[in-house]
């Protein structure tokens, strides 16, 4: 049900944008991914960790948005440094999504046998945020 109405909501979102920046933010995003879940898996690194650590990052850039949505003035001239910085963020979660997943060496925490259906559903939540800040970021709107 979630996903569904996840889904719903990013298709009205891209029918904003043309096509050409969808694309494009497809392709960053899938490139970004590949990178990242390739790194996730080779590294001796153990980012299982920083949970909190990004758990308050993501608070504190909702709170930056809701902030931002009082005064609009202020929004075009932070609009990119909130959608590199959303980006950025999510990356760090696809990589400690990945690593709660494959576990192995990166043990700290890590999704148990029952919980394999929240571990993929977080990646996909991961990887739709990724593209919804690439494409702020790269998107160019339909014109009419």
């Amino acid at each position: 049900m979630f996903t569904a109405a996840q889904s719903i909501m990013l298709g009205i979102a891209c029918t904003a944008y043309a096509l050409d920046s969808i694309l494009i933010a497809v392709g960053m995003t899938a490139m970004l991914t590949l990178g990242l879940v390739a790194y996730a898996s080779s590294t001796k690194r153990d980012f299982t960790g920083a949970g909190p650590y990004l758990f308050m990052a993501l608070w504190m850039m909702i709170l930056y948005g809701f902030l931002l949505s009082f005064f609009p003035s202020f929004r075009h001239s932070t609009q990119t440094a909130y959608s590199l910085i959303g980006v950025l963020i999510f990356s760090f979660y696809v990589v400690f999504d990945v690593q709660l997943i494959l576990g192995g060496k990166h043990n700290k925490f890590r999704f148990g046998v029952d919980e394999y259906v929240f571990a993929a559903l977080s990646v996909y939540l991961d990887i739709v945020n990724l593209f919804l800040y690439f494409l702020d970021l790269f998107g160019r709107e339909r014109n009419n």
